[in-house]
């Protein structure tokens, strides 16, 4: 999910856009939407833990990558904007008709 965007001001992310965690690349965005339920963009990508002195792709241990000291953002247009990952579906907020 991007944060920190504003939908009607700013580019829209489109797909192929480059992921980075703690400001190294580690992966590129497939698909996009925008999340009417969150009002927040969604992208969907995958990542890779790359090895930083030989540049090799490592094992990928993901609650590991994605939770530990992870700060992940998202090129667009060449802005970085933060991003947050989610494992499991995004949780949406509750509405209750006629309350």
């Amino acid at each position: 999910m991007i944060d920190d965007h504003v939908v009607d001001e700013e580019p829209w992310p489109w797909g192929g856009e480059p992921i980075y965690r703690n400001g190294v690349f580690c992966g590129l965005t497939t698909s996009t939407a925008f999340g009417f339920g969150i009002d927040r963009h969604i992208c969907l990508g995958y990542v890779h833990d790359y090895d930083p002195s030989t540049g090799e792709e490592r094992l990928l241990r993901i609650n590991e990558f994605v939770n530990k000291e992870a700060r992940f953002e998202v090129n667009i247009a060449g802005k970085l904007y933060p991003a947050r990952p989610y494992l499991y579906p995004i949780p949406l907020p509750s509405v209750v008709e006629g309350n």
